[in-house]
Parts: structure tokens; sequence; C-alpha cells
């Protein structure tokens, strides 16, 4: 039975999992009526829009979406997987699993003033929580997108890691710099890595072996404390591990920890994160004050060994206290750094209040504290390991309170000074060096949009690069370290090249003009000049192989066509295209819209001058109308009506329509699509139902989530997917709410 469409929208940013009606997860899963959500493979297909994003028309997002992909797929321990399929032309659908940028709304997910920057819409079985279709939508009605920290911009890789995270079935996470936490700030790149804790939610959803296994029961005064937030703190160094949302019962469980010793504490869900992020629905108490195990002083030492499961027994929390902590923004420090480091909050002691890191490797001085903040100067050692690192905060009873993961402690970021070439063919294939400091070993190099072939790392200020095939044209190069951080060279190099030339659709139009032709071939710059007959036309530039124009009037004749890239011969095909006087037939619709792949389909064909059609084709590319095969018969019935039979197809999928005339001339429609058996989605889909994306909220099958948002107002977190990228002010920064 097909379940209905979840709306799961979540903000790019970190944020707690969610509530469970049992034992909870330490990676945060996404749990609705007490179903944990989860594909029926660990092995995942996409497919990325073909229009891609109006900000980024060197289709550098490609790069940073892949990127995503992989940061997921590289999880140790984890057998998450990822496939990609062709690019595709159709939105939101269970016939594959989209990623696009939606330009003008036409998901109808972004209302004026939404807010919301990304969103992930999930449709599920209702019975038994298995995943059927998930998609990824960035908002480019609303903001701006980039990959290079271009000003007052959202970084398209560290969004959409974490909307990845949403996709495979995790929810947000307390800890602030993790990649699941629910808020986003412009030209952050925090999230573009996954943190320890991301990688044990990884594991949790797709196990690799035995991992090990942390459990125990949070209780106060005896009583299960459920939805409390417990945390694992690593002994030696103070590094932030894992956390895990207890359930119902009070009970917690934290899978895929690395083995070693670790504190365990837990803390309320509130302040900036809290339980109207989460997507479950199940019970969150916070009337309680957090507590380690074994004691704030001296806590109790827990061993996690490999493969094995460790129970903590009782986690005891004590009486609640009128001071809550509420930061929301993560603290970047270098190795050898001195920073201020602020707390925020409630109801905290003037002048009373101490703050405190776990870890050998930090020195804290200089506290201060008034009724809503607490701040320190904190100093970082030489040798401080990379990662999460807590700060607490106590009041003067002794009371604590937890800024989880608040300091992200990271390497410096690469500078890009210069290359040893700066032109190069577009075939690429030829070798440079980049020059400058803080490369670091596995680093990738970007020229525009395309990967560099080839990246050896001879040292820090050094890389040897392979160029990559790509657009002729001046690009951007950029240097991306695996940490995330990156550097930029603003049109650094310029790809050359002559244009090729395939074929036109159609070959032939009416005198008057206006006829819109698809250039097919490969190597069309950007800045590609086209001329019909001598006369420049205006052109739109799909891809390095699409180019469309329209016609201007013209006498009847055949004429030529010229394609020129700059610094590069002209390519000219003579003839290519002819001007005649009879009108171009067009269609505007067709039904039925699908039928099987095996054909014997009868369309009808409706529109205006197809009184002239010859020749029908069923399976044409559905963006540059190349191939497709004849139908297996076809009738003009009227000047507005042709009917046509599907022949076999060899592959299911959405395709576009040709209709010929003798003349040449032609019409062109997308979207019929070739139902098949064999699904080309691994990680699964089903019927396509309309739907929107949400932090919660269930809504009935059939029901289209656009149009209902009154039902969804009716759920607790509803409402939170529509939060999704909501910017946000605090403590003087613009932050948003991710999906």
């Amino acid at each position: 039975m097909r379940a209905s469409r979840t709306l799961l929208a979540f903000v790019t940013g970190l944020a707690l999992g969610l509530v469970v009606l049992g034992a909870a997860r330490a990676y945060v899963r996404i749990q609705i009526n007490g179903k944990e959500l989860s594909w029926p493979s660990p092995t995942i297909s996409w497919n990325l829009h073909f229009a891609g994003s109006q900000d980024l028309p060197d289709g550098s997002h490609e790069f940073a979406i892949s990127k995503a992909f992989e940061s997921w797929e590289d999880a140790s321990g984890s057998k998450i997987a990822f496939t990609r399929g062709a690019d595709v032309t159709n939105g939101p659908s269970a016939a594959n699993h989209v990623v696009m940028f939606d330009e003008i709304n036409e998901t109808g997910y972004f209302p004026n003033g939404s807010g919301i920057v990304a969103l992930t819409p999930i449709s599920y079985d209702v019975g038994t929580g298995t995943i059927l279709d998930a998609d990824v939508i960035f908002n480019a009605k609303d903001y701006t997108w980039s990959v290079n920290g271009a000003p007052n911009t959202f970084d398209v890789q560290d969004v959409i890691t974490h909307e990845l995270g949403h996709f495979i079935g995790l929810d947000h996470t307390p800890s602030v710099t993790g990649t699941m936490w629910p808020y986003v700030s412009f030209n952050q790149w925090l999230h573009r890595t996954l943190t320890l804790d991301d990688r044990n939610g990884a594991i949790a959803l797709a196990p690799m072996g035995t991992p090990a296994r942390l459990t125990g029961i949070v209780r106060r005064a005896g009583a299960p404390v459920p939805g409390a937030s417990v945390h694992a703190i690593r002994v030696a160094d103070g590094l932030h591990v894992c956390n895990a949302l207890a359930g119902s019962d009070g009970v917690f469980e934290m899978k895929g920890m690395p083995a070693g010793d670790y504190y365990i504490y837990a803390t309320p869900l509130e302040g900036s994160m809290s339980s109207a992020n989460l997507t479950g629905n199940g019970p969150v108490s916070t009337a309680f004050a957090p507590a380690f195990l074994g004691g704030f002083s001296a806590p109790s030492v827990i061993t996690v060994n490999a493969s094995a499961t460790t129970n903590v027994g009782n986690l005891n929390v004590f009486a609640d206290r009128p001071w809550v902590e509420s930061t929301s923004g993560p603290v970047m420090m270098l190795r050898g750094e001195t920073k201020i480091v602020t707390v925020y909050g409630s109801g905290f002691e003037a002048n009373q209040m101490s703050f405190v890191i776990k870890s050998p490797f930090f020195t804290v001085s200089n506290v201060e504290s008034g009724t809503s903040w607490a701040r320190a100067s904190v100093t970082t050692g030489i040798g401080t390991p990379y990662g999460a690192y807590d700060v607490y905060v106590r009041d003067s009873a002794g009371i604590f309170e937890a800024a989880s993961a608040l300091i992200e402690v990271n390497a410096p970021a690469p500078t890009l000074l210069n290359l040893s070439s700066l032109v190069g063919n577009a075939a690429g294939g030829e070798s440079i060096t980049l020059t400058g400091t803080k490369f670091q070993d596995g680093a990738a190099v970007l020229f525009g949009g395309f990967e560099a072939a080839a990246v050896n790392f001879v040292d820090e200020n050094t890389l040897a690069v392979t160029t990559p095939l790509a657009v002729p044209g001046d690009v951007d190069v950029s240097v991306h370290n695996p940490d995330g951080q990156s550097d930029v060279l603003n049109d650094g190099y310029s790809f050359t090249a002559q244009p090729v030339f395939t074929q036109l659709f159609p070959t032939a139009g009416h005198e008057d003009g206006g006829t819109t032709v698809l250039i097919n071939g490969a190597s069309f710059a950007v800045a590609v000049q086209v001329f019909l007959d001598g006369q420049v036309l205006a052109v739109t530039w799909l891809s390095p192989k699409l180019l469309r124009v329209v016609t201007p009037a013209h006498a009847p004749g055949a004429v030529s066509l010229l394609l020129r890239n700059p610094v590069e011969p002209d390519t000219v095909v003579d003839p290519a295209f002819e001007f005649v006087d009879t009108p171009d037939p067009k269609i505007l619709a067709f039904t039925p819209g699908k039928g099987p792949k095996g054909g014997g389909t009868k369309v009808a064909l409706t529109g205006i001058n197809l009184g002239e059609i010859n020749e029908v084709r069923f399976g044409a590319d559905p963006v540059t109308a190349l191939g497709g095969k004849l139908a297996a018969s076809m009738s003009v019935i009227t000047a507005g009506r042709v009917e046509a039979t599907t022949a076999s197809q060899s592959t299911a999928g959405e395709f576009g329509i040709v209709a010929r005339t003798s003349t040449g001339q032609g019409a062109f429609a997308s979207g019929f699509t070739f139902e098949g058996s064999a699904s080309t989605n691994p990680g699964g889909s089903g019927t396509s139902l309309p739907g929107a994306g949400g932090c919660g909220g269930v809504i009935g099958g059939g029901v289209d989530p656009r149009s209902a948002r009154g039902e969804l107002l009716g759920f607790a977190v509803g409402w939170a997917a529509w939060m999704l990228l909501r910017r946000r002010h605090q403590a003087g920064a613009a932050r948003a709410k991710m999906g």
C-alpha cells in the first residue's frame, strides 16, 4: 500500500535528533509514530536536475553536490552508498530522487516570506517506515548560491550535506558544530564535512559489521526522563563524539562510537535546539537539570570496546533550575589561537558563572557573566586535535548547562596564489602547477564547474594538476581541502576550443521568423555567437552541448549557420537551415501522458498547423530532442490533431515527442513517460504523489501538502518544515534554519 507523504523540511545545519518511542540512537534518526525511516537498500540513487543553478552557470554546483554525497558515502563503518543516474528535467517525483534549484517556486514549496533555504521532501510507507522517495530542493527564488564563499550567499555544499542527512533518514542534532544542526549562516562552510556524531548516524542507518553500542537510562528521582539529550565526550582529549535522544522510557543507545574511554552526560533539549526542531512526535521532558554520570567534577570513566555493548545503568539528573543556555552559532578556532567565547542564555547569575572545557588542550581565563551571557578568553594548544568541543557554564550552586560541540578546532584555510599557466585547450590534459599555502593531501581543484583530471599533492604549498575537459572561456580556479575549506582565483584560467556542430532541430522554419531552434554539438563557450546567413542571433546557452536560438524574418531559401567561440576558428555549416512559406507546426498538448515501454499506446497530439506532419517519434531526449523511435503508426485527423501509436522502447522514464513535416519543420514536446517494471532506482521509489518538505507532520495519501498547510499547522512540529532555512538574528549574526 502506498504511504502518505511526510512533510519533512529540514534546516541546513545541525540539530538534535528526534524523540523515539523506545531506546533512542546517538545519531538521531527520523521517527514518526514509532517508525524509524530508512531506505530498503543502503545503495540509493539520485539524479541532478538538468537546469542547474542560475547563480552558477559554470556548473560548479555539480562538483559541490557530488562532494556532499561523497561525505556521507565515505563515513567509515557505514554501508551507505549512492549511484548517480542521468540528469532529468522533472521536479520532485517518486520516479527518481531529484536534486534541483527552484528558481521560480515551480514546486510550490517556497511561498513569499517562507524563509526556507532548502528542503528535503520525503515519501515513506506509514506501516513500515520504508522511504519510498526523497528529493532535495534549493530555494533559488529567494536566495543566492555559491561554491566559493561569495558575500551574502549560501554555500551549496554546506547546505546539501545537511539535507542529505535527512535524505538518508537522519533528524537534527543539538551539537552546534554538527552537520545536522538546524541553522545555517551566509558563507558558512563548516557543514561540508561530517563530525564524529554525523558519522555515527550513517553507521546506525547502515552498519558495516557489528558496531559498538553504549546504552543506559536517564532518570530523575527514580522516574525515566523521556527525550533527554545524552552526550559522550572522549576522556583523552575532550572531543565531543556522540549524542543520543532518550526514548519515552528514558532509555538511550549510542551506536558506532570508536573504542575508548568516555564521559557521559544528559541535558534538556531546550534553548536554540529544542523539540520544535524535531520531526518525531514522542515525548520530550525538559524539567530537569543536566548531570554527568558520576558527577561534574569527577565524571565516571566509561570504557567502550569495539563491537561490544556497554550498559552504564542509570544516569541520574537533578531537579530543574531557572536558567537556560541558548547559544546557536559555532565558534571556529585554530590551533594555538585565543578567542573570546560567549555562551548566551537566560537566568544566568551576574559575575557568578564559571566557564569549563573538559579538555587538556584548552586554557580558560578572564571569565565574566551577566544575566543573559557568560564569556571567557579561550586558548587552544598547538597540538589540539581537530574536531568539536563542549563548553560548560556553571552557577554558584554547581548546576551546569552545556553548549554541546560549540567550538570547532579546524586547520588553517588554503590560499591559492599562482598558476604556472593561465591558458589551455578545453580538451584538457595539460599539466600545470598551483602554488599557495596550507594545501592538504587529498585536495581537489576546480576549473569553473569542472574538476581537475588529476591532482598530485607535492607539499602544503604546491599541487601538480592535470586540466580537465571543459567549456571554452574564462573560469575561476579553486582549491578545496578535504576538511571543506577552499580558496579561489577569480577568472584564473582561460580555456579555448573550436565549436563542434552536430545537428539542428528543426531544420526549417517559417519566413516570418519566430521558430525556436535547438543547436546540438560540443565545446560551446558561454560567450558563443551564432549567425544565421550572417545575421547575429540572441543565444540562450543551455550547456556546452546545447544552444537555443529564435530565427529572424528571412526570405525563403536555404541559409548557412556560423558558430563562433572567442579566440578560435569559426565553425560553418552550409546549408544548415531553410526558410519556407508554410506555417510552423506546434504541439500544445498530448494525451495520455504515459504508457508502457513495450509500446502500443495511442497518443493524441493536439495543436496548430499539424496537417502536414508525416513523422512522429517517441522516446526523444526531453531536453535536446535528439533520438527517439518512429511511431508504430500515425494518422493526421485534422490540422489540429494527430494520433500516433508508441513503438517499443528499451528503457523506462520521461522522454520527448518529436513531430516533423516533409519540409523539415517540426514540433517538440517533453513529458511523456514510458513505464516499465525494471527500476533504475535501487534506493526505492513508488508511485508519484505530490508532497512538501517539513520537520514533521503526516499528510494523508493523495493530498497535496502545498494546498494543505492548515493541516500541517495541526502538528506540533509539522510547520518546522517551513522554517527550513529560516533566517534569524541572534548574537549579531544572521543565520537561517535548514530543512
